[in-house]
């Protein structure tokens, strides 16, 4: 009787184990909480029969610390992140990795939750561009190296750049605006309350809901409220233009883009958390000439800055695209070593809590 108590407590215990491996495994590839509700992932059963199998196969081999390594994610910015944690964990130098993470515990929770967005990404290719939202940066990446390096603007806290994956398939040059309702009554409706000139010295056009031009100054702003606002506003391409020259397109849900911006000196600022969602492109004529080339389009190049220059509108439809991808990474690596960057719209806490819930 004691010996098949045994069997059957031996029994549970591998069945027990062999059920956490392949959970341990799931969650090494594709992280243990759903990335929208924060809750424990839901079981996959497709996931679970891949890990399974693999699984078995590194028993079989005799290579199991190496089959589940290779599980993990292989995109660069995981890649990266792990090994600077490693790094930083075993430096010679206690006061430098001190300095860097002021608490190893809080160090520790900051790369895990970090690690763990990664994990969510399975979207990497080969090349692509992508926006880290914190680090307020856009790369180019191909085949694992940095070619170009941007600085943006990402949206404030109360009007947040939202995270999302898609692919580059136009750009415009010398843009016209069309200024969303929201801004026009927010923001624009004061100016021409203090004087009608505004919106023609600031190359705005007024229309009504026939799309007719309304002449601003037939307008009795003083008794114009944002309810009464029945108005379009467009702004002509031009060097006061809120697009600047160029602006790059991208299919989503939210309706943001990439676009320049005439306030380049706000790329100077520390803090660039400043634009209403969109993402403002510090030389984003760069990002606009390596599409062309990516496309075999180097001979558009010139009438690109011609558009620019004479503030005629051109249309770049891109073949190919370029994967884009707008992510929120509150960690990440520079040459080697790990880096911290402000948790911009307090999105750590919450997946914090989550992730090391007991």
């Amino acid at each position: 009787a004691a010996g098949l108590a045994r069997g059957r407590h031996l029994a549970s215990f591998e069945l027990h184990l062999t059920d956490a491996l392949l959970r341990y495994t799931q969650h090494l590839r594709r992280g243990r909480l759903d990335p929208v509700t924060l809750l424990p992932a839901p079981p996959d059963t497709a996931a679970a029969h891949e890990a399974a199998l693999l699984l078995h196969r590194a028993l079989a081999q005799g290579a199991f610390p190496g089959a589940l390594s290779q599980v993990q994610p292989r995109t660069r910015s995981y890649r990266l992140l792990q090994a600077a944690w490693s790094r930083t964990l075993h430096q010679s130098s206690t006061a430098d990795s001190l300095r860097l993470m002021r608490d190893t515990v809080a160090g520790f929770r900051r790369v895990a939750i970090n690690l763990e967005r990664l994990r969510w990404d399975t979207t990497a290719t080969a090349e692509y561009a992508l926006v880290n939202i914190p680090a307020y940066r856009l790369q180019v990446v191909r085949n694992g190296q940095v070619l170009q390096t941007h600085r943006v603007i990402v949206g404030k806290p109360e009007l947040p750049t939202p995270v999302l994956s898609s692919r580059i398939i136009v750009f415009v040059t010398a843009p016209e605006w069309r200024v969303p309702y929201s801004i026009a009554v927010r923001e624009l409706l004061p100016e021409p309350q203090r004087d009608p000139s505004f919106l023609y010295d600031h190359q705005y056009r007024l229309y009504d809901g026939r799309g007719r031009r309304i002449n601003p100054w037939h307008v009795n702003w003083q008794r114009m409220t944002p309810e009464k606002f029945a108005y379009s506003v467009r702004q002509l391409a031009g060097r006061q233009n809120a697009l600047g020259n160029v602006v790059f397109y991208f299919p989503n849900q939210h309706t943001v883009f990439l676009h320049d911006t005439p306030a380049r000196t706000a790329f100077t600022q520390a803090v660039r958390a400043l634009s209403h969602g969109c993402v403002r492109v510090e030389n984003p004529l760069k990002l606009a000439e390596y599409l062309l080339r990516r496309e075999g389009q180097a001979d558009l190049i010139r009438p690109m800055y011609t558009s620019v220059k004479s503030h005629a509108k051109q249309r770049f439809d891109l073949a190919q695209g370029l994967p884009i991808y707008i992510r929120y990474y509150t960690c990440e690596t520079d040459q080697g070593r790990l880096r911290f960057l402000p948790d911009v719209y307090g999105l750590d806490a919450p997946l914090q809590a989550a992730f090391f819930a007991e």
